[in-house]
């Protein structure tokens, strides 16, 4: 694995789901650079980005991340997904939670038990949006909860 891959997925992970600026990317490119004295193309990439590219800031990130565990990126994203969708409406928590779905119906043949949570979670939320949505409030609650045990995952 690349150096700074692992970093790199928690990183494009958060910005998928809007919990990190590209400027704070950009930061943390621009420090790994000064500490390392023969930084990859990848890392320079990164630091250069304008901060207004978002589709090549993670274009940047998933080549810099080639290699990275995608389960330990989702823990280590997981805690600071949650306090974002913490402030989200029931049917934008219910989009969030179909994109995680995603990310482990692409993964399910090697999904961890403890991320588990995050398959049906599609479903569900579009079956309460649809046709419950009195279910949303206590549904997201039970999602919310799932992503609050990953606070403080590194």
């Amino acid at each position: 694995m690349k150096p700074h891959a692992q970093e790199a997925e928690v990183l494009r992970l958060l910005l998928v789901y809007s919990c990190i600026s590209i400027s704070d990317i950009i930061a943390w490119a621009d420090q790994k650079i000064m500490e390392d004295p023969n930084p990859s193309g990848e890392l320079i990439e990164i630091s250069i980005t304008e901060a207004s590219n978002r589709s090549a800031m993670l274009s940047n990130l998933s080549q810099l991340a080639e290699g990275a565990d995608i389960f330990a990126a989702i823990r280590s994203a997981l805690g600071r997904i949650h306090d974002a969708a913490s402030t989200l409406s029931p049917e934008e928590l219910a989009d969030l939670a179909k994109s995680l779905n995603n990310i482990a119906l692409e993964n399910r043949q090697n999904l961890p038990a403890d991320l588990s949570f995050l398959l049906g979670l599609g479903d569900k939320f579009s079956h309460a949006v649809a046709d419950a949505p009195d279910e949303l409030p206590a549904l997201s609650q039970e999602f919310l909860g799932n992503l609050k045990k990953f606070q403080g995952a590194a």
